[in-house]
């Protein structure tokens, strides 16, 4: 199995327990470690706004990353469970899926798998990546009185990767 350094590539059935364990800490664990800390503050004073990062692949089947896929799954659930639970408290809970974005992680990643980034590439119809200050907009929307009725909304940012 490769590794690399977002998690591992490989089959599930040869997948490390402890890979999946990590990948699982960092995405899903950190991200609930997160909103209780913040949560709670929120809650104490009524209102607030958290906007967690999922992800495309949390929306949908992909092969050969099953602890990525399975954690950011787990934070589109963990958002809306969230969302229902604190909104009559006035806390709104939402969050973004970008698709694939350039990055330097990305970009040390795709000179590994060059076949696994290009098929990513195809399938966005925009025929590009995206770039990380293409994610601001969004986040601001989210997190701002201007989507004061939006809650347990997972927002994709994905140039229409899953509009197919």
């Amino acid at each position: 199995m490769l590794v690399s350094r977002g998690g591992g590539w490989g089959p599930t059935e040869d997948y490390a327990d402890e890979l999946w364990q990590r990948v699982l800490d960092v995405n899903l664990t950190g991200t609930f470690v997160c909103c209780r800390a913040a949560g709670r503050r929120m809650l104490a004073r009524g209102r607030g706004s958290i906007v967690n990062v999922a992800s495309t692949l949390g929306l949908v089947g992909f092969p050969g990353t099953i602890a990525y896929v399975a954690s950011k799954g787990g934070v589109v659930q963990l958002t809306r469970a969230l969302a229902v639970e604190w909104a009559p408290r006035g806390v709104r809970v939402n969050a973004l899926a970008p698709s694939t974005f350039d990055t330097p992680l990305v970009r040390r990643n795709r000179a590994e798998r060059p076949e696994l980034y290009e098929r990513l590439l195809e399938a966005t119809p925009v025929g590009r990546f995206g770039k990380p200050r293409e994610i601001v907009g969004p986040a601001l929307f989210l997190a701002a009185d201007a989507s004061s009725m939006v809650t347990g909304h997972v927002l994709t940012v994905d140039g229409g990767y899953l509009a197919q």
